[in-house]
């Protein structure tokens, strides 16, 4: 900037608008910087993005014969919603920080070296908060002495506040998010894990002098299996259920974990040994849910039927299992999932419901018929970090 006189220089605009236009030319005209980043910044220029592209890109929205103004107005109406969603998790967040909760921070003094104090830290970290009651490893017992509990607020920097007020702040906010969505032509849900949860009831075993042997489940014969078969392949689509990240094969040891035949083949030294103990190489696979869906075979009651399984270890990119539209009722409200025994009176709700579904489709599938007995409800009892609403159940 060339200054008029000596010491004084000409003001600039307070603008972002003119900012922005101060930048992308000095951007577009020096190419002592990059010629590339001059020649991306051109291409932006001479770039006209529709709205139309932002519903696809930013939202998953299909365009659809929609104008300009409608897409417009649309984009407008979604960043609305996001605003809303965005001040829910910022309270929900911040709650997680109040009540009576403490937390254990390591307090070395002062003048110890920063790796003295680093090595004190790791050994009550690695073993100090469940191995205080070992005796023989005086190391552990003695961390203790260098640990503090304080206040959940005071450990991250935040003033007090009333844990009772901001939960009713918390939930008026979730609230103000489900009648900002509940407006919304459709809401996209992008499906990450899918999994079978057998409720089907139970039915008492007795041998053959009437005494109770145990139970076995009331439904599960070969037309129960048909239908699910069918059902999913119309819900999901039979091209969806066909492609990654569906479940292929389930092992074929006690428990029947999703099979990944390029992982075994791969897979040497530990990794090896431990993928043979949930598999026999001698025997094929499971590759029918009628076959892996067995009380002995699922330690969580549920079979893995589309997504990443904890159980493994992978690198691969984590994909779609499919992608739902959902839309909800003109009466859609939110109900706080009941806390659990344990649970701190005024932490966040794990879940909360959003009750009144009017339509549920995926695309490249079908629509589900009956509503009456579906539920949604989305994680708010988020990290300190979180930064939206992110995760949900549909069953």
């Amino acid at each position: 900037v060339k200054r008029k006189n000596k010491g004084e220089y000409p003001r600039v605009p307070e603008s972002a608008t003119m900012a922005l236009r101060t930048l992308v030319h000095h951007t577009r005209t020096i190419k002592a910087v990059s010629t590339a980043v001059c020649a991306d910044v051109r291409v932006l220029e001479k770039t006209v993005v529709k709205p139309e592209k932002w519903l696809e890109g930013l939202w998953l929205v299909e365009a659809g014969a929609r104008s300009r103004d409608q897409a417009l107005a649309e984009c407008r109406q979604r960043t609305v919603v996001a605003g809303r969603a965005n001040i829910a998790v910022e309270l929900y967040s911040r709650l997680g920080h109040c009540g009576d909760r403490r937390e254990v921070v390591v307090k070395c003094p002062a003048t110890w070296p920063e790796q003295r104090a680093k090595e004190a830290q790791d050994i009550f970290q690695m073993g100090g908060e469940y191995g205080a009651e070992e005796e023989e490893n005086k190391d552990i017992e003695l961390s203790w002495a260098h640990t503090r509990c304080k206040p959940a607020e005071e450990v991250h920097g935040l003033a007090p506040v009333d844990a009772k007020y901001l939960k009713a702040l918390a939930s008026a906010a979730f609230g103000g998010f489900v009648d900002a969505v509940r407006h919304l032509p459709s809401w996209t849900l992008l499906v990450t894990d899918v999994k079978l949860l057998y409720i089907g009831g139970y039915l008492e075993t007795t041998d053959d002098n009437g005494v109770r042997t145990g139970r076995t489940r009331a439904r599960g014969d070969a037309a129960d299996y048909d239908a699910l078969d069918a059902g999913l392949a119309a819900f999901f689509g039979e091209e969806t259920v066909r492609r990654a990240p569906w479940v292929k094969a389930w092992c074929n040891g006690r428990r029947a974990y999703p099979y990944d035949e390029e992982e075994f083949a791969a897979a040497s030294g530990i990794r090896a040994q431990f993928l043979a103990r949930k598999h026999d190489a001698s025997r094929p696979p499971l590759t029918r849910i009628r076959d892996a869906d067995k009380n002995e075979l699922l330690p969580m009651g549920d079979l893995q039927l589309a997504g990443n399984d904890f159980a493994f270890v992978s690198d691969k990119p984590l994909l779609s299992a499919a992608t739902i539209d959902i839309t909800f009722s003109d009466d859609a409200e939110g109900a706080e999932q009941a806390p659990f025994q344990h649970e701190p009176p005024n932490s966040p709700p794990s879940y909360t419901f959003i009750q009144g579904i009017d339509s549920l489709t995926c695309r490249g599938g079908g629509t589900c018929g009956n509503l009456d007995d579906v539920k949604f409800k989305i994680k708010t009892h988020v990290h300190s970090r979180a930064k939206n609403l992110e995760d949900a159940i549909l069953w």
